[in-house]
């Protein structure tokens, strides 16, 4: 754990290439072997794996409070942002939507 204290950007290439090859080397090295439905599961966890080790390194590293941050409610920064999320209430916010988008779904044009 100190040595993941230490040198997190390390652990973190490290900890990710390691996962995703260990999901993905089934597909490399039994080819004929795995069935699509396997192949689609080991591409999709594959997938994930940088966005679940940064996660689960922030929470680690820096903690619980970083960790909602990380994972709140994105703030709007911008007026039209904060005027499409007035008018869309949590559906904007919780999908992500910003203004062009958000105005788009209104019936709004620019």
């Amino acid at each position: 754990m100190s040595l993941v204290r230490r040198h997190p950007t390390i652990a973190f290439f490290v900890l990710v290439y390691t996962l995703a090859w260990g999901f993905e080397s089934p597909l490399v090295f039994l080819r004929d072997n795995v069935t699509d439905t396997q192949g689609f599961v080991l591409v999709l966890l594959a997938s994930n794996v940088t966005s679940v080790v940064g996660i689960v390194l922030t929470a680690i590293l820096l903690g619980r409070g970083a960790l909602r941050k990380l994972l709140g409610r994105p703030q709007a920064s911008f007026p039209q942002a904060r005027k499409a999320r007035g008018a869309l209430g949590d559906f904007g916010e919780g999908f992500g939507i910003q203004s062009p988008i958000a105005g788009a779904i209104k019936g709004e044009t620019s």
